[in-house]
């Protein structure tokens, strides 16, 4: 089961993705034009972020080790950039 939607990074700190012991992958997409940073907590900046370049994506997977169930903040140096989510659970666990 899974669900993709929209949002938008900014110049402030907004949780783009909320803790879910249930996920099991993750993926963000930068449709913006310019970077967006994400880290794990409300602090995150340019500076301490890690950065998705604007056309590219991550992913998490607990497939590949990853912890896709944790909250997930992102900024961006500039106003406006258009994201997207894409989750996925567990068959059964949503």
């Amino acid at each position: 089961m899974g669900r993709t939607y929209p949002f938008v990074v900014g110049l402030a700190a907004l949780m783009a993705v909320p803790y879910d012991k249930n996920r099991s992958s993750l993926g963000i997409a930068n449709m913006g034009a310019a970077i967006v940073y994400y880290g794990w907590h409300n602090d995150v900046t340019a500076a301490n972020g890690f950065p998705i370049v604007a056309g590219t994506g991550i992913t998490f997977s607990r497939a590949f080790g990853d912890d896709p169930t944790l909250a997930l903040w992102m900024i961006s140096g500039a106003a406006g950039m258009n994201c997207r989510v894409s989750e996925e659970w567990v068959r059964g666990a949503q």
